[in-house]
């Protein structure tokens, strides 16, 4: 992130929060320089002014402190604005990156963990150094009319503090980045046991999963106490240089006071201002230190959101294709198993089954055509009616059935449009098409069901059919299914299957012990064998 992008998110705002921090400041310089009178007014013994100074310190520390409450609050806005908007640039650019899913745990991690300790250690500290740095600056004025040698020591200690941070902060940067690498193995870990809970509590496995996620959470609890530890020791160190430089303060303005150089009621005012001063500095220093601990992951988030999906060709309609053809085609993977595939052609409209064993790569085929995983040797291309190659295909034209479908938080009618409203009126005929009728009657609201309620959880049959009506109601003319109606019984799966293939679309179906019925309803089939994988 950048700050500069930060103030742009509200420029108003902004504004309107320095406007805030500079009166705070003024007001805080003003009630302790009233010390200054407060002391004199008690040496001459007048009660009365006396009285009269408390009640305008009050009044003045009131209205400053208010002020300041009033600044944080608006920062804290801001500053959840702009992670809304980061939020969204950064799912953009997830969605726009390509086939290629990213790992749950590391989005997650980035979009809350990674976000959340950026605000604390790069755009919190912004404030305090502002806000901090201009109450020493004020404090520092109004000490310089009292006496320039106050000022001179200030200035002297104040260039010895500012480099204590550069001892510190290599450690508590190191421990934020801890911190964020943990936080993403932990969130990783429990992604896939507790995708798995299910198989765990079958074979009663519960003191694997606690010993697994005992030992991940304790490495992460301990780059938290790491990071703490620092932090207290940073936070310390500066502490005590905050004590002894104001003692030090005290001892030079006790001297210009007893030799007569200075009035006796700037005591009152000095020991306040030199608290403000150095307490302040310390904070400056600090979170500068804080600020510094967070160049690596801030360096991580704007290479992230940096990253610019090549739109550098254009994709071309497969409204038009006539053929896709497989040449030469094979796939290594990192245990060292290669699959190679025969070559093969299907042309615009057949319906293809496409079957084989198990691991003979049947799914993977799919996922290749897909680019959703990149191929070792070969070539997919697909030609359109003048026979030339479709360089940049639309492969999100390609209707995709998976083995195991993917529903949204969302109502059943949304799940099937994909939230195209545009589509509403034609999902009735795709229910019918996929006799999912009969299993909407169940629930009283239909289509418009929600499905991100427990109680309206779909069974794997349903789920099936939802995701077969999407893939037909958005049109597409070239459909991979990859076990789409194993869920189903039979005789709606046979139903289904029938429909399906009565349309115009080129399909290429994936099943396993289909009925010679079913099997006479493609064009074609394709055989994949073990021959091809070693």
């Amino acid at each position: 992130m950048y700050y500069s992008n930060f103030i742009k998110n509200n420029r108003v705002r902004f504004i309107t929060i320095i406007l805030l921090v500079v009166s705070g400041s003024a007001f805080l310089a003003g009630n302790n320089a009233l010390l200054t009178l407060l002391g004199d007014s008690l040496r001459k013994g007048n009660l009365l002014l006396f009285v009269a100074i408390i009640g305008i310190n009050f009044v003045v520390d009131s209205i400053g402190s208010g002020l300041s409450y009033r600044a944080n609050y608006l920062y804290d806005k801001q500053t959840q604005e702009y992670f809304h908007k980061l939020r969204s640039a950064e799912v953009e650019k997830i969605y726009s990156s390509g086939n290629k899913a990213p790992k749950v745990s590391g989005v997650q991690n980035s979009l809350t963990q990674d976000l959340n300790m950026l605000g604390e250690n790069f755009l919190a500290p912004w404030l305090k150094i502002s806000a901090c740095g201009l109450d020493v600056v004020l404090s520092s004025i109004i000490v310089f009319t009292y006496n320039w040698l106050l000022l001179l020591v200030i200035l002297f200690l104040a260039v010895l503090m500012f480099f204590m941070p550069r001892f510190l902060s290599p450690a508590l940067q190191k421990a934020t980045d801890d911190i964020s690498n943990e936080n993403k193995r932990y969130l990783d870990m429990l992604e896939k046991w507790f995708s798995g809970l299910s198989v765990l509590q079958r074979y009663h496995a519960k003191q694997k999963l606690l010993a697994v996620t005992t030992v991940q959470g304790k490495q992460l609890e301990d780059a938290n106490v790491s990071w703490s530890g620092r932090m207290q020791f940073a936070s310390g160190v500066n502490n005590a240089a905050n004590m002894l430089s104001q003692a030090l303060i005290l001892l030079v303005s006790g001297v210009l006071i007893i030799t007569g150089r200075m009035n006796f009621g700037v005591f009152f005012s000095i020991g306040n201002f030199a608290s403000t001063i150095f307490t302040e500095l310390g904070v400056v220093i600090n979170q500068y230190t804080v600020l510094q601990s967070s160049k690596t992951l801030n360096a991580k988030l704007r290479k992230q959101l940096a990253v610019q999906t090549d739109h550098s060709e254009k994709t071309e309609s497969l409204d038009h294709f006539q053929s896709l053809s497989v040449q030469a085609l094979s796939v290594a993977f990192s245990n060292e198993e290669k699959i190679t595939y025969p070559d093969f052609q299907i042309k615009r409209g057949e319906k293809i089954l496409l079957s084989g064993d198990s691991g003979t790569g049947k799914s993977t085929l799919f996922k290749l055509i897909l680019q959703e995983l990149p191929l070792t040797t070969g070539k997919i291309s697909f030609k359109n009616e003048a026979g030339q190659e479709i360089k940049q295909p639309d492969l999100s034209q390609i209707g995709y059935v998976p083995q195991n479908p993917v529903l949204f938080p969302g109502t059943i009618k949304e799940n099937i449009t994909m939230f195209n409203s545009k589509l509403n009126d034609r999902v009735m005929h795709f229910v019918k098409q996929v006799n999912l009728e009969k299993d909407l009657a169940k629930f009283p609201a239909g289509v418009d069901t929600e499905l991100d309620q427990g109680k309206h959880a779909l069974s794997g049959g349903q789920r099936q059919k939802v995701v077969l009506a999407r893939a037909q109601i958005h049109d597409s003319q070239l459909i991979f299914i990859d076990e789409g109606t194993s869920a189903i019984d039979a005789h709606n799966g046979f139903e289904i299957l029938q429909n399906l293939l009565q349309t115009d679309a080129t399909i290429v179906f994936i099943a396993h012990n289909l009925t010679e019925e079913m099997r006479q309803l493609f064009d074609r089939e394709i055989h994949l064998s073990n021959a091809h994988v070693r």
